[in-house]
């Protein structure tokens, strides 16, 4: 006596070509799915060199602007004339806050040269105040 009958085999063996072409289906997609996830794969791989190398960039330009700073400040620390040569100047420190302090209240060079002529005698003009308040602004 036979196991199965001509239908079911038939029926067996339909079965079996479906399962086939599913399994078939299921392996080209399985294929697929690899080949997609590798060139994901090498896409953040790329992109995660890009961003090593931004990095980098990054902390280097940091430096350089740390040391730019550095040179700025070493520079801002210099006298404005170190040889000593040109005229010295008539306004001491404490005179020259004193006129930038009238100044910033608003008081006239005109007045500023009265007032210092009063204060500290000798001949102060409102050009010699004018010149020494820009002189001192840059």
């Amino acid at each position: 006596m036979a196991l199965f009958n001509n239908k079911e085999l038939e029926a067996l063996q339909i079965e079996n070509k479906q399962l086939r072409t599913e399994l078939e289906r299921l392996q080209c997609r399985e294929e697929l799915n690899k080949s997609t996830i590798s060139a994901y794969n090498e896409g953040v791989e790329k992109y995660r060199e890009q961003l090593l190398s931004f990095q980098q960039e990054t902390e280097e330009q940091a430096t350089e602007i740390t040391e730019l700073r550095r040179q700025l400040d070493a520079a801002k620390m210099k006298p404005r004339n170190e040889r000593g040569a040109g005229r010295n100047r008539k306004a001491t420190p404490e005179q020259i806050n004193l006129i930038l302090s009238l100044r910033t209240e608003g008081k006239s060079y005109e007045h500023i040269a009265h007032a210092m002529t009063e204060k500290y005698g000798g001949s102060w003009n409102k050009t010699n105040i004018r010149n020494t308040a820009i002189a001192e602004k840059n």
